[in-house]
Parts: C-alpha cells; sequence; structure tokens
C-alpha cells in the first residue's frame, strides 16, 4: 500500500514539476517599439480600465 502511494506521489511530482512554479513572477507584455502602436496600445488599456471601474460603480 505505502509503496503504491509512494509511486503515486512520485509520479505526480515528476508530472507537474513544470508548472509548479506558478509563484514565479509574470510575464510583462512583449515590449512595442513603434511608437504608433504604442499609442494604440496604451489607448486599449485607458478604455478597458475606464470601462471596467465604471461598470463596477453601476453606470
Amino acid at each position: 500500500m505505502r509503496r503504491m502511494f509512494q509511486s503515486l506521489a512520485a509520479f505526480l511530482i515528476s508530472d507537474h514539476a513544470p508548472i509548479r512554479p506558478s509563484f514565479a513572477p509574470r510575464r510583462a507584455e512583449p515590449r512595442v517599439t513603434d511608437p504608433a502602436k504604442r499609442k494604440a496600445r496604451q489607448a486599449q488599456k485607458r478604455a478597458r480600465k475606464i470601462t471596467r471601474y465604471s461598470r463596477k460603480r453601476g453606470k
């Protein structure tokens, strides 16, 4: 019984080893060097924020 449990544990550990570091810092979005694209992305982010917060207030 114990041997079975150990093999199961070993399997789970080996299986999930790559996924484990979920606490690692998140990768930032790829850097946009083209100024026009950067502006567009900033505008998108701002729009997303605005809609999110205005929804929260129930407007």
